[in-house]
């Protein structure tokens, strides 16, 4: 009897755990931006490395799935990073 409570208690603990885990994930999940603000320069030349934007920079709103590798996006204060990012 004490074996089977002991193997009851480790299923409930075990199916706590999971939810709990599960509804963290979807916490985290809900604070991704699906929208980016992809920085479109008209000269061929890169950004600058000090990160401050030419006049004639435009940035365009496209979803996250579309922003590739090597491109820049503008993120304003206070807004969640909207996709992995290196500096």
């Amino acid at each position: 009897v004490m074996l089977l409570g002991f193997v009851l208690l480790g299923r409930s603990l075990e199916e706590s755990a999971r939810l709990k885990a599960s509804s963290d994930m979807n916490e985290l999940i809900s604070l991704l931006s699906p929208q980016s603000r992809l920085v479109v320069t008209s000269s061929s030349e890169d950004l600058p490395s000090d990160g401050i934007l030419n006049s004639d920079a435009i940035t365009v709103e496209v979803p996250v799935d579309d922003v590739r590798v090597g491109d820049s996006v503008l993120v304003l204060p206070g807004e969640t990073i909207p996709v992995d990012v290196r500096s």
